[in-house]
């Protein structure tokens, strides 16, 4: 009597306000289309890759002015030379083919840092090797895998980071290559004079360190996708269903929060209120029969239990926003068995053999792209391009100094050469981008002018026409190496873009050591450097005739589409 009131028992604490939004079920959730950004981070790493192809050719293409005369002083004759010259070549295109599942597995950085430090490796051994097999072995086998893996993923990644740009970033990739042939020959030339063969070596393997730093730039291309430009209308239609549906949620909560009560009535202060169960999550109660004011309800039956009652549409709504919300404070668990590829359900039941990472790699490729007759129509003439074209570079400063011109002038040669590639690869390749090119019809030329200038460059009688016929062979093959992205992309997909390039190595490395040797014994048996000219001559005119034999079947074909069917008349 007087004093305080007493304190009733009621089935829970009333619902709390929420402090953020939660509308999961209210939004339906839309797949956005992840796409390259075009640039950002990509720039970057177009850096990066100019970086190893400006420092690569002084042990690719100077592979003539660098180690011709050690290899004399070791007993090679011109087989032996253009042999080990193509061999590492050979081994570069072998290793291209298990390059794009090694990047797969273990990353592009890791795989073009080992690469540069392979490089050191093998420049190092060069410098100290006494005779051919040693040599042979160093700067073939070790310089050909070094070569690949830190230069594979300079070419591989830039479809991953551009979309539109991506003729002009390869052409800018393309472009540095060519100013490393500019640079790095006439460096050569001077290291040797200056320091000698050895110091020359050990200087050129500290520059090939500078692909490990072009692997730290390669980040996963993943890191730096944004959604599609045609997405950004649904995304502003679902922020507007959100702030909607939260508002209805809102509301929801108030209601429920005034019905909490006992009775209906107005909220009671919270000292006179026991609650018989904690509450973490704001869950509805069963709806119940009202209570008289003298019972006490100590005990609340759950759902799982006998003779629960239905929950209501909006008590299961906020029952799955609960679970939701509490389970969105938890960190986000990593899946189990996590795997890197998938090879077609066979986990588990294979033998022990498949934890190998070179039975991974293998059973990785795309096998099934050899039998595409486009894949050979792009393959075989690029195969017989590469071969002229290293084989040009070996012949060249040979050539040059057996007309009794000096080292430097062969070397200026070469710079020539690498100076028009670097103008028109980057002009090319911005102009390959525009919808009005004509890729085919510009490669298909390329392949042809590359033919007459060979065939020219030993038909002319001074230096200066020599030099002309250079340019116009650097201006040939500036179309045919930018321009053949685009060609494996239209013709196989960006998807397979990497395995095309790996599989179309392996043809490069057959006709490289195919090639190598016919042009090496010719030389040997005829001693002119112009039959071997003439010889690649005609292995680049083979890669012409293929894509013009092409050309002719698609426009016979499509006349034959074009042409109507009269109906007969009786």
């Amino acid at each position: 009597m007087g004093g305080k009131p007493s304190k009733k028992l009621v089935p829970n604490r009333p619902l709390p306000k929420p402090m953020v939004p939660v509308a999961q079920k209210a939004v339906p959730k839309r797949e956005v289309k992840m796409v390259p950004p075009d640039g950002g981070w990509g720039w970057m790493v177009v850096l990066g890759a100019c970086l190893t192809f400006f420092f690569f050719p002084a042990v690719t293409v100077a592979f003539g002015v660098m180690f011709r005369d050690r290899l004399v002083e070791m007993g090679a004759n011109s087989t032996s030379f253009t042999l080990i010259g193509n061999a590492l070549s050979t081994v570069w295109s072998f290793t291209a083919l298990l390059a794009a599942p090694l990047s797969e597995l273990f990353g592009h950085r890791k795989i073009t840092m080992t690469g540069g430090l392979l490089a050191f490796l093998a420049m190092i051994l060069s410098a100290f090797s006494t005779n051919l097999f040693t040599f042979g072995l160093a700067y073939s086998v070790i310089g050909g895998i070094a070569g690949c893996l830190c230069t594979f993923n300079g070419f591989t990644i830039i479809p991953l980071y551009f979309s539109k740009r991506k003729g002009f970033a390869n052409g800018l990739v393309s472009s540095s290559s060519a100013m490393g042939k500019i640079a790095m020959a006439p460096l050569v030339q001077l290291l040797l004079d200056t320091y000698g063969y050895k110091w020359a070596c050990l200087v050129i393997a500290a520059l090939s360190l500078h692909s490990c730093v072009s692997g730290m730039l390669f980040q996963p291309p993943r890191w730096h996708q944004v959604p599609e430009p045609e997405d950004s209308d649904c995304e502003i239609i679902d922020m507007e269903e959100t702030i909607s549906s939260t508002s209805r949620d809102e509301s929801h909560y108030e209601r429920l929060r005034s019905r909490s009560v006992r009775g209906g009535g107005e909220e009671e202060e919270e000292e006179n209120v026991i609650f018989d169960k904690p509450t973490a999550s704001p869950s509805v109660p069963p709806v119940r029969r009202q209570k008289s004011e003298d019972e006490v309800v100590l005990f609340t039956r759950e759902a799982g239990q006998e003779h629960a009652q239905p929950k209501t549409v909006v008590e299961r709504h906020l029952s799955v926003e609960s679970t939701l919300s509490w389970a969105g404070s938890l960190d986000m668990m990593p899946p189990v068995g996590h795997k890197v590829f998938d090879d077609d359900g066979d986990a588990g039941n294979g033998s022990c053999c498949d934890d190998f990472v070179v039975v991974k790699v293998f059973r990785m490729l795309n096998y099934s792209m050899l039998k595409d007759p486009k894949f050979h129509l792009v393959a075989w003439p690029n195969a017989l391009c590469i071969m002229g074209y290293l084989n040009s570079m070996y012949a060249l400063p040979g050539y040059i100094t057996s007309l009794h011109y000096t080292d430097i002038m062969a070397a200026f040669a070469i710079s020539v050469f690498s100076a028009t590639e670097v103008v028109c690869r980057l002009g090319f390749a911005a102009l390959s981008d525009y919808g009005w090119f004509p890729v085919e019809k510009a490669y298909v030329f390329g392949i042809a002018l590359s033919a007459v200038a060979m065939t020219a460059l030993t038909l002319v009688p001074t230096y200066e026409w020599i030099l002309f016929w250079v340019a116009m062979n650097g201006i040939a093959l500036s179309l045919t190496s930018v321009l053949l992205i685009h060609l494996m992309i239209r013709y196989l997909g960006q998807e397979n873009y990497a395995q095309v390039i790996g599989f179309c190595s392996i043809l490069n490395g057959l006709t490289l050591i195919t090639g190598g040797l016919i042009v090496g014994a010719a030389h040997d048996h005829f001693a002119s450097y112009k039959c071997v000219f003439y010889i690649l001559t005609i292995y680049i005119g083979c890669g012409a005739v293929i894509w013009i034999a092409w050309g002719g079947y698609e426009f016979m074909k499509s006349r034959a589409r074009s042409v109507s069917v009269r109906p007969t008349i009786e």
